[in-house]
């Protein structure tokens, strides 16, 4: 007797359905080398086997086959049964089984998709796929890579490394923006600032690169130390052991965003700085969202989330400034820069909307209005 395969679809095919997701981030038809598969910079293997994954509202297909997409990472369709192992198949059937099992039913939606803050935060899945993608596909061939004084990496190398980070960093600010925590959030926020400031700083000194990288790793491979005097450490220098090289040790993310070619960087941070770190370092603004005052007491509570449209607007803000940083190195493959500058426009466009028309109650309107003359630089 012959196995039955359940084949489900709707009135999209595979094929619409995957142009269909890669059309939304850089608005255009995929090219036959493109990867279709977005999704992938979004979600590890051990995302898929550890969350259910959310079900696009806005599409027609059934909840059911979009589940088991999120679950195996596949369609099967009338297009191209014929062409899938018998593995995949069986896999494909016991997603669309667990999904009638646990009884999820209609879209699922979340309350506010229909809100222009919802809207706005899915653009950092944009600018996660976008590192990712000119990671892949932007970079040239090792071949004309430009050598530097580090061992480990070229300058092509290192700025590929530094999207990675910031992509994985935002990875991290949309999982916990998706559960409504926006302090913890800006608190990584901070960190994706400090990627684009060594980025922008390793730009006009590609030398540096030799101690952020090589000198630190020295560190704890021990072929590296800190200089002493007087019996005391002085981390601002770092020394070869075997050359006596010395290296400068640290070098502050304000001074780096110093070497900025745009004036606002510098006119911003200043206060965009002070803001994110204070919600690193115990300050007022995060102890209000811990503290619960009751009466004359003083509880605490896990609960209390806010600042979650802040941390949406500032992740990205920084994400856009390090994709429209690397869309303008000459070494961008052409194709892949274009993606860029389509993905850095319309954030460009949503981003001054948002602060034009619903910043002004939100306090620190200085701060929103660098951030302004900020964003009227992308592109």
């Amino acid at each position: 007797m012959e196995e039955e395969i359940k084949v489900e679809y709707s009135k999209q095919d595979l094929a619409d359905f995957l142009i269909g997701e890669f059309e939304a981030v850089f608005e255009r038809k995929p090219r036959p080398d493109d990867h279709l598969l977005t999704y992938r910079y979004l979600r590890t293997p051990r995302d898929m086997e550890r969350e259910i994954k959310k079900i696009l509202g806005d599409s027609d297909i059934e909840p059911k086959i979009q589940y088991a997409y999120y679950k195996v990472g596949f369609l099967v369709s009338e297009y191209n049964i014929d062409f899938i192992p018998k593995e995949r198949l069986d896999a494909w059937n016991s997603a669309i089984e667990e999904f009638e099992e646990i009884n999820i039913s209609g879209k699922v939606l979340m309350d506010e998709s229909s809100s222009k803050w919802y809207q706005f935060t899915e653009e950092i899945n944009s600018l996660i796929i976008s590192l990712g993608y000119v990671s892949d596909r932007g970079f040239p061939d090792s071949s004309q890579h430009t050598q530097i004084s580090s061992k480990y990496f070229t300058y092509q190398e290192f700025m590929a490394y530094c999207c990675i980070r910031a992509m994985k960093v935002l990875k991290s600010i949309m999982w916990l923006l998706e559960k409504d925590v926006g302090e913890e959030a800006i608190s990584l926020i901070r960190n994706v600032y400090e990627i684009y400031s060594t980025m922008v700083y390793t730009k006009k000194h590609p030398e540096s690169i030799s101690y952020i990288v090589d000198a630190t790793i020295g560190l704890d491979m021990g072929t590296h130390r800190y200089k002493r005097s007087k019996g005391k450490t002085k981390r601002n220098f770092i020394i070869n052991k075997a050359s006596g090289e010395v290296f400068k040790g640290t070098t502050k993310t304000q001074e780096m965003i110093d070497a900025s070619d745009f004036s606002e960087d510098i006119e911003l941070r200043g206060a965009f700085y002070k803001y994110l770190s204070e919600f690193v370092h115990p300050s007022s603004i995060n102890m209000d969202s811990i503290l619960d005052i009751v009466g004359e007491g003083i509880g605490f509570t896990p609960n209390k989330h806010e600042h979650v449209n802040e941390a949406c607007l500032h992740a990205i803000s920084t994400g856009s400034w390090i994709v429209d940083f690397v869309s303008k190195f000459d070494f961008i493959v052409p194709d892949v820069r274009k993606d860029l500058i389509t993905v850095v426009d319309r954030i460009k466009q949503k981003t001054l909307y948002l602060i034009e028309n619903d910043i002004p109650d939100w306090e620190n309107k200085n701060l929103y209005k660098l951030l302004h003359n900020r964003t009227l630089r992308l592109g």
